[in-house]
């Protein structure tokens, strides 16, 4: 229960420019890299972040991480600061919360896909 309350809290603070169903916008994976990129500090052991994978398989438009970060600034910044305020809350919960809602196996409120695909592009996850 703990875990589905913390995407469910996560998922409706993100600012989704788009409805579940449709595809998902610039500003929508510009939030979710501020929140992954909080995984480029050393608080999780088991997962790592390399923006610029993210930015280049997704076709972003931009040249790299840093140009995509400066042309949606804002929808960064709400990503990264809603990270932050969920790991500081509990860092191990963070870590989990990122694992799960990113590792391709799980929907977004924390169930199980019926047909699971891999990680969000850039993101590792280690055993």
């Amino acid at each position: 229960m703990r875990k589905s309350l913390a995407f469910l809290v996560l998922l409706s603070s993100l600012p989704l420019q788009t409805s579940p169903a449709a595809a998902l916008n610039a500003d929508d994976y510009a939030a979710m890299m501020g929140m992954l990129w909080r995984l480029r500090e050393p608080i999780c052991p088991r997962l790592s972040f390399d923006a610029d994978v993210f930015v280049k398989r997704l076709h972003l438009p931009a040249a790299d991480a840093e140009q995509f970060r400066k042309l949606r600034r804002a929808a960064f910044d709400s990503g990264y600061e809603l990270a932050g305020e969920l790991k500081a809350q509990s860092e191990s919960q963070f870590c989990q919360t990122m694992e799960t809602m990113f590792d391709g196996r799980h929907a977004f409120d924390g169930s199980v896909k019926p047909t699971p695909g891999p990680p969000i592009a850039g993101l590792t996850i280690r055993q």
